[in-house]
């Protein structure tokens, strides 16, 4: 299982999928060139009103 990262620690790399958490909001989120976090095109300070503390890598779906 994936540890949470913190953002101070390191960041993705650029337009690497991932989750992120910002106070208590979990979702799926990338960097972008800027080194902003983006979510559905928006940026994530502008779209959660939150600062993103943690990242983990995408879990392996499910097998089926």
């Amino acid at each position: 299982m994936s540890e949470w990262i913190s953002v101070e620690e390191r960041l993705p790399e650029e337009n690497e999928q991932v989750l992120m958490c910002a106070i208590n909001f979990v979702g799926e989120a990338y960097i972008n060139y800027d080194e902003k976090w983006m979510r559905f095109g928006f940026e994530i300070e502008d779209f959660l009103q939150a600062t993103v503390t943690h990242w983990m890598p995408m879990p392996e779906p499910p097998e089926v």
